[in-house]
C-alpha cells in the first residue's frame, strides 16, 4: 500500500478502547508510519486523537525511515529512538545467507544505505532495471536539456501525489548516487564504486 487508510485507524481505535478480559499490555506496531500523512492526512488526524487520549496499558510504536513526513503534533507526543545503520559486513553476511549473487552484493549494500528493510526489498527486484533507472535519472539531472527537465518535473509531480513510494525510492537512489560520486571525487571510499554505477561516476 502507498497510504494508511482512515478506516484502518478507526478499526484500530475501536479495538484499543474495547474492554476485554485480558490483563496483558497491548502493543501496536505501525510500520511505514509516514504513510499516515498520505493524501489529505485524514489518517494522521485520526491517529492523533488516539495519542491525545491514549488507552490504558497500551504501547504504540511508530516505525519509519522518514520521520520528517510525520505531523509535528504526532512527533511531539512520541519519544524518538534512533537506530544506527548496520555495517557492511553484517549486510554482506546477510546477503550470502539469502543466496544473493556475489556480483550483486555491493549494489544491494550501497543502494540500501545499510538498511536491512530496503536491502530485503532490493533483492526481490531486477537490479539491472534499477541501475538503468538510476543512470537515466542522473543523466536528466546533470545534462542541460530543458525538455527532459519538463518531463522529469511533470512525472515526479504526479508521483508525489499518486505514488509517493516510487517518488521517495527514486529520489533516495539519486541521493545515494550523488553521495557516492562526491566521495569518489574526493578520493573517499564508497561500496558503490565497485559496481557498474561506480564506473559511470568516473565519467561525471
Amino acid at each position: 500500500a502507498n497510504r494508511i487508510l482512515i478506516q484502518s485507524i478507526r478499526a484500530l481505535r475501536r479495538k484499543l478502547y474495547l474492554k476485554t478480559q485480558s490483563s496483558g499490555r497491548k502493543v501496536v506496531l505501525v510500520f511505514e508510519a509516514h504513510l499516515l500523512n498520505s493524501g489529505q492526512g485524514e489518517a494522521a488526524n485520526a491517529f492523533l486523537k488516539i495519542l491525545e487520549e491514549p488507552p490504558s496499558n497500551t504501547t504504540i510504536i511508530l516505525v519509519t525511515d522518514h520521520m520528517e513526513l510525520l505531523l509535528q503534533t504526532i512527533l511531539s507526543r512520541c519519544q524518538k529512538i534512533n537506530f544506527p545503520r548496520l555495517n557492511n559486513k553484517y549486510l554482506e553476511d546477510w546477503c550470502n545467507a539469502n543466496k544473493v549473487k556475489k556480483a550483486h552484493i555491493p549494489l544491494i549494500i550501497g543502494l540500501s544505505g545499510n538498511d536491512l528493510h530496503k536491502a530485503n526489498s532490493l533483492i526481490s527486484q531486477p537490479l539491472e532495471k534499477i541501475i538503468n533507472s538510476i543512470s537515466s535519472l542522473v543523466k536528466i539531472v546533470v545534462e542541460k536539456n530543458p525538455e527532459q527537465w519538463r518531463k522529469f518535473i511533470d512525472r515526479y509531480s504526479r508521483y508525489s501525489k499518486q505514488n509517493n513510494i516510487e517518488f521517495f525510492f527514486h529520489f533516495n537512489m539519486l541521493k545515494i548516487w550523488f553521495q557516492a560520486a562526491n566521495r569518489l571525487s574526493n578520493d573517499l571510499h564508497h561500496i558503490l564504486h565497485r559496481t557498474p554505477l561506480g564506473r559511470e561516476m568516473k565519467i561525471f
